[in-house]
C-alpha cells in the first residue's frame, strides 16, 4: 500500500473496492485511513457494516458511535448502531438509537425493521408486527422484511397471515431458503403435512447447508411418528450448525419419544447448554423423570433471572415445567399456583375456543339431521377406526393396544377428516362430487398400502361423530372418557399452547366435558353399533375384560399381545422400559388439586350420575 496516498485517495480507494464488493481490500483502506488519524464519519459507518458482518460486533459498535459522534444526525450509523446493540444484546439502548433513527428520517424502511426485531426480541411481538407493517409500507421489495413479518405471524399463530408474508418473501427472492423453511412450519401447522414436507424440499434443494430446513423435516417426520427418519434429518441439521440449541432440543424430544430418555436428557441438556434461556428445553426436561444428572437447571429455572429474555409464549413453557417439577416433589399447592399462572397467561396470549367448540358441536349435530345416510356397510372399503374425547382420555393408549394388530395403520392424531368434512360439505371444494371417504383416504398424511384397517385419535374427531357413522362405510367410532374430574386436572396440568385453549378455563372445562358426553350419548341412541364407550379407568383396573370386549366389537380375535402393547410416547413415558404396562399411576390425581378444582366439583356433581365421584 502507498504510504504517500492524500486522505482523499485513500477514501476513494476504499469506497471503491467497498462498492465493488471487494471487501477485504476496502478493509484494508479503512483501516489504513484511520491509523493515519484521519477522521470522516463515513469511513467509521462503512468500516462498520463491514466488521458488522464479519460478526466483529464490540469493534463495530466503537465505530458506529465515532460516526455518531462525527455527525449526530447520521441517521445510517444511528439506525445501524441500534442493529449492532440489538446483536449483543443491549436491547434497551438499541430501542432508543432505532427510534432516534425514525425520529430523524420517519420515512426510513430499514430503521422501523430492525424495530421490529428489537421488539420481537423484547417479546413485544404486536408491536414488532406493527414496525414491520410500516417499514413494509414505506418499502413493499424487500424479502427480508416479509420474513421477519412471518416469523413474528407465526407466533402470534396469525398462520394464513404468516402463510402469505412467507410468500411474498418467496415471490421477491426465489432462492430464500430459510422462507422456504419457515413456509413448511406454517403448512405443518395448518395440518398440511405433503405441502410442509415439499416445502422443505425445495429449501434444501436451493441451500443444501440450510441447517433449519433439515431440522423441520425431523420435525415433520416426528409428527408422522417416523422417528428414525426424523433421527437423521435432525442428525444432519447438526452436523451443519453443531451449535443449533433447537437441533438438540429436537433430538431430544426425539429420543424421548423412543424410549432413550438417559440419552434424551442429555441432548436436552446440551441445547440448555448452547441457549440457557431456552424455555421449550426446560419444560422437555420437566417431562423426563430420569435423573442421571446433577439438576443444576433446575436452580435456574426457579429464578427470575429465566424471564428476561422471554416473550408471553415462551414464559408458558417455563411456568408449566416449573408445575411439573413441584408436582414430581409432591408440592401440590406450589404446582397448583404454577399451572394456574401458565393457564392465565396461555388465555391472554391465545384466547379460548370455547364458544367455537360449543357452536361446531350444535353445528354439525345439525348438519348430520340433515345429510342423507349412506349404506352402513360396503364390500372392498377400509375400516377407518375413530378414537375419539378429549385431551388425556386414554385415546392414544386405546390406538397403542389397537396397533397390536399388524394389520392395522397407526395414524395418531392426524388431521384428515377434518381436512376432509370441511372438503365435502363445501361443494366449489368437492369439484369432483366424492363422497366423504373417498375424500379422507386422500387426506390422510400417511401412505395406506397394504393395511385393513386405520386408525386416528385427533381428539377434536369427537364433532363430526355424526358424519363418521352416516357417511364413512365400515367406520367405527371409539369414544374414550374418564373421571371428569381427572380429565380436567389432567387438561389443565397439561401444556397445550394453542391447542385446546378451553382447557385454561376449569369452569369451560367442565362445561364442555359435559357437552361432549351429552352428544355422544345422542349419538350413540342414533348409532348404537357403530359406536363404542371406553371407560379409561375400567380398562386400567380391570385390563383383560375391557380389552376383551373392545375387540369382540371390532369383531377381532383375542390374543394376549394385546395386554401388552407398546405404549406410544405420546402419554408421557417417564421409563427407559418400552414395554411399559398400563397402570393406575393417574387416577383420582385430582383429589390433590381439590381446591383448585372446585369450580368443576361443583359443577361435575351437580349431575347426579357423578355425585359418587366426591365420595371415592
Amino acid at each position: 500500500m502507498n504510504n504517500n496516498l492524500s486522505k482523499e485517495e485513500i477514501i476513494n480507494k476504499a469506497f471503491h473496492f467497498h462498492s465493488k464488493g471487494i471487501i477485504l481490500e476496502a478493509a484494508k483502506y479503512y483501516q489504513y485511513f484511520i491509523n493515519k488519524g484521519f477522521k470522516d464519519y463515513r469511513v467509521f459507518s462503512n468500516y462498520g457494516v463491514i466488521l458488522e458482518s464479519l460478526e466483529k460486533l464490540q469493534e463495530a459498535e466503537l465505530l458506529y458511535r465515532k460516526a455518531i459522534e462525527l455527525k449526530p444526525d447520521y441517521i445510517v450509523a444511528i439506525s445501524n448502531l441500534g442493529n449492532i446493540l440489538r446483536l449483543l444484546g443491549k436491547f434497551q439502548e438499541a430501542e432508543l438509537s432505532t427510534l432516534k433513527a425514525i425520529e430523524l428520517k420517519p420515512d426510513f424502511a430499514n430503521a422501523h425493521s430492525n424495530l421490529g426485531s428489537i421488539l420481537s426480541d423484547l417479546g413485544r411481538l404486536s408491536e414488532a408486527e406493527a414496525s414491520y407493517r410500516k417499514a413494509l409500507e414505506i418499502d413493499p421489495n424487500i424479502a427480508e422484511t416479509h420474513y421477519n413479518l412471518g416469523n413474528i405471524l407465526k407466533n402470534l399463530y396469525k398462520l394464513k397471515d404468516a402463510e402469505l408474508s412467507y410468500k411474498k418473501a418467496i415471490e421477491i427472492n426465489p432462492t430464500y431458503a430459510e422462507a422456504y423453511s419457515n413456509l413448511g412450519n406454517i403448512f405443518k401447522e395448518l395440518g398440511k403435512l405433503k405441502d410442509a414436507e415439499l416445502s422443505y424440499k425445495k429449501a434444501i434443494e436451493i441451500n443444501p447447508n440450510c441447517a433449519n430446513a433439515y431440522l423441520n423435516m425431523g420435525s415433520i417426520f416426528q409428527d408422522l411418528g417416523k422417528l428414525k427418519e426424523a433421527k437423521i434429518y435432525t442428525q444432519k441439521a447438526i452436523e451443519i450448525n453443531p451449535n443449533c440449541a433447537n437441533a438438540y432440543l429436537n433430538m431430544g424430544c426425539i429420543l424421548k419419544n423412543l424410549g432413550r430418555l438417559k440419552d434424551a436428557e442429555l441432548s436436552t441438556l446440551k441445547a440448555i447448554e448452547l441457549n440457557p434461556d431456552l424455555s421449550k428445553a426446560y419444560f422437555v426436561l420437566s417431562t423426563i423423570d430420569v435423573s442421571i444428572s446433577h439438576h443444576n437447571w433446575h436452580n435456574y429455572l426457579f429464578t427470575k433471572d429465566i424471564f428476561k429474555k422471554q416473550n408471553e409464549i415462551d414464559k408458558i413453557d417455563i411456568y408449566f415445567a416449573r408445575g411439573n417439577i413441584l408436582e414430581r416433589k409432591l408440592n401440590y399447592a406450589q404446582s397448583a399456583n404454577m399451572f394456574k399462572k401458565g393457564n392465565n397467561l396461555n388465555r391472554k396470549v391465545f384466547g379460548s375456543d370455547y364458544i367455537q367448540i360449543k357452536n361446531d358441536i350444535n353445528y354439525y349435530y345439525k348438519v348430520n339431521q340433515k345429510i342423507k345416510r349412506n349404506k352402513d356397510k360396503q364390500d372392498n372399503l377400509l375400516t377407518n377406526i375413530f378414537i375419539v374425547g378429549l385431551p388425556r382420555s386414554g385415546k392414544t393408549i386405546t390406538e397403542s393396544i389397537l396397533a397390536c394388530n399388524k394389520a392395522l395403520l397407526q395414524c395418531g392424531e392426524d388431521n384428515g377428516l377434518c381436512i376432509a368434512v370441511n372438503k365435502f360439505l363445501n361443494k366449489k371444494e368437492n369439484k369432483k362430487n366424492q363422497n366423504l371417504y373417498q375424500i379422507y383416504i386422500e387426506s390422510i398424511s400417511k401412505k395406506i398400502s397394504g393395511e385393513s384397517f386405520i386408525c386416528t385419535t385427533r381428539p377434536g374427531n369427537y364433532i363430526y361423530t355424526g358424519l363418521i357413522a352416516s357417511q364413512i362405510p365400515n367406520s367405527k367410532v371409539v369414544y374414550c372418557y374418564r373421571n371428569p374430574l381427572d380429565n380436567i386436572k389432567e387438561m389443565y396440568c397439561s401444556n397445550l399452547m394453542n391447542q385446546y385453549t378451553f382447557k385454561t378455563s376449569i369452569v369451560e372445562s367442565a362445561n364442555i366435558l359435559l357437552s361432549i358426553n351429552e352428544l355422544m350419548e345422542k349419538y350413540k341412541k342414533i348409532f348404537n353399533s357403530r359406536i363404542y364407550f371406553l371407560n379409561y379407568d375400567n380398562l386400567v383396573l380391570n385390563k383383560e375384560i375391557e380389552i376383551k370386549s373392545l375387540l369382540s366389537w371390532l369383531g377381532w380375535k383375542y390374543e394376549t399381545k394385546y395386554l401388552h402393547p407398546k405404549i406410544d410416547p405420546t402419554s408421557d413415558i417417564k421409563s427407559d422400559n418400552k414395554n411399559i404396562e398400563i397402570n393406575t399411576k393417574y387416577q383420582n390425581t385430582w383429589k390433590n388439586y381439590q381446591k383448585l378444582l372446585k369450580p368443576a366439583i361443583d359443577i361435575i356433581t351437580s349431575k347426579e350420575k357423578y355425585r359418587h365421584l366426591i365420595s371415592q
